[in-house]
């Protein structure tokens, strides 16, 4: 999403619940790969 640098554009919830999917998924496949 692009924002403006004020801020004024607030994500969604279903942004963020998206968001942290993803950043879990990033972080899983991290450990997988230094394991």
């Amino acid at each position: 999403t692009i924002a403006g640098g004020d801020g004024s554009r607030q994500p969604s919830q279903e942004e963020l619940s998206i968001a942290r999917y993803q950043g879990e998924y990033v972080a899983g496949l991290a450990v997988k790969l230094n394991g």
